[in-house]
């Protein structure tokens, strides 16, 4: 199955048009997507979403910081070049609420490196999973 490449102008716009929902189905396709680009289920979707209400969002942070790792992990093992590690994106996450703008640079970074990584799995038969 192909994994389609995420765009982050239209997760901002969906986001701040639909006050906030989307992002609730953002985290549900990008959970689905990351587990079978890395040939896990490191958790299920549904469960992910529900986690992000329960929490009131705090999961999200858990989140970024876990796929964010993961990410890195496997763009290391197909020789794509991320520097961003779930460290990076935990300290936007945190850190970056005092700036305001913290969170949409965690995901703009996230969501760029996810489309390297998609593109990489996309097209090529020798993708290495992390499994």
């Amino acid at each position: 199955m192909m994994i389609q490449r995420r765009n982050f102008w239209m997760l901002l716009l969906l986001s701040i048009v639909t006050c906030g929902l989307y992002s609730f189905y953002y985290i549900y396709v990008m959970t689905r997507d990351l587990n079978q680009i890395l040939g896990e289920q490191k958790i299920d979707p549904a469960l992910a979403v529900l986690l992000t209400i329960v929490t009131c969002g705090i999961y999200t942070f858990f989140w970024y910081y876990q796929y964010g790792n993961a990410m890195q992990e496997v763009a290391q093992a197909n020789e794509i070049k991320i520097f961003e590690s779930g460290t990076t994106y935990l300290l936007w996450m945190i850190l970056g609420y005092f700036i305001i703008i913290g969170p949409w640079v965690a995901q703009y970074l996230f969501i760029s490196n996810f489309n390297k990584i998609a593109d990489a799995y996309n097209s090529a038969s020798g993708f290495q999973t992390i499994r």
